[in-house]
């Protein structure tokens, strides 16, 4: 809490590499969290989605509606009873 507030320019990993031995669990987190594996995965399977959802019997859909469809296709869970 007493940390100053962090400038946007900062490097957040460069941060937390130079004050990990004063935050040892809080950087091991932050390790975790901060960085991000690069893959194109969930962007294909948007892509997938959308030339499941858009056919040539739906060309007329609203972009908007085609959003809105793809985004409940990818995070409508169903629920286990």
């Amino acid at each position: 809490m007493h940390e100053p507030v962090l400038d946007f320019k900062c490097d957040p990993l460069m941060w937390w590499r130079e004050r990990a031995p004063a935050y040892p669990s809080l950087a091991k987190v932050a390790a975790k969290c901060l960085v991000m594996q690069g893959t194109s995965v969930p962007s294909e399977r948007v892509f997938a989605t959308a030339g499941d959802l858009v056919s040539a019997h739906r060309a007329c859909l609203d972009p908007r509606n085609v959003d809105m469809l793809i985004f409940l296709k990818t995070n409508y869970k169903l629920k286990e009873k």
